[in-house]
């Protein structure tokens, strides 16, 4: 094969990967501005159960208020606060959610906080074992649109016997690509694209999940 022949295949090759990549990402990009659509509507969710949980992952500033609000508002047992920083009090992450903190001794019994994780599929894990210790068979996750794919399919990997119901917090995405904040939101779906490619590597290289 000539030369000229190589470079043509690999020219070739690439443009398709590249093609078959950039699908790849609009269908994920369509992907979270539905979950954003979700979180701005409200996401629809099932009759109260004493025995469901909500867990909540720390990080973008939406969400524990979200998990806050919902957790007054529902007769849940159990909100797990996943992937705090080692060292923080309860006490002292609940402070920083301002209003969303008001009348916080009416739940503070209910809230658990988890500090051992530090990843996506480290909250799913331990996240998993407080679950399977409270025999919980319902479980509200939330966590941001964008990040709530990736989120969802780790858990479901770790609790596939618990019935999962999404809440997805709106982030950047929200505003749209084209507003002031636009940079934020493409750069925040690129980087989750690239984390969630490299899960589904890791799902095919190991099919079974740790219980």
């Amino acid at each position: 094969m000539g030369l000229h022949r190589k470079w043509a295949l690999a020219a070739a090759g690439s443009i398709v990967i590249t093609l078959v990549v950039a699908w790849d990402l609009s269908r994920f990009a369509a992907l979270c501005a539905l979950q954003s659509r979700l979180a701005a509507a409200g996401p629809e969710l099932p009759p109260e159960s004493g025995t469901e949980a909500i867990v909540v992952l720390t990080g973008d500033h939406g969400r524990i208020p979200r998990a806050l609000d919902l957790l007054r508002r529902r007769n849940t047992p159990l909100l797990v606060i996943s992937g705090a920083a080692k060292g923080i009090s309860l006490r002292d992450l609940v402070n920083q959610q301002g209003d969303a903190a008001v009348n916080i001794h009416e739940t503070w019994p209910r809230i658990h906080l988890e500090s051992e994780s530090e990843t996506t599929l480290e909250n799913a894990r331990e996240t998993a074992r407080i679950v399977r210790e409270k025999k919980i068979n319902r479980l509200i996750l939330i966590t941001s649109d964008y990040h709530m794919h990736r989120a969802a399919i780790l858990f479901r990997r770790f609790l596939p016997h618990v019935t999962l119901v999404e809440h997805p917090t709106p982030s950047e995405i929200a505003h749209g690509f084209l507003s002031s904040k636009g940079l934020a939101a493409s750069w925040k779906i690129c980087v989750e694209y690239v984390k969630l490619s490299m899960l589904r590597v890791l799902l095919s290289l190991s099919p079974a999940v740790e219980k």
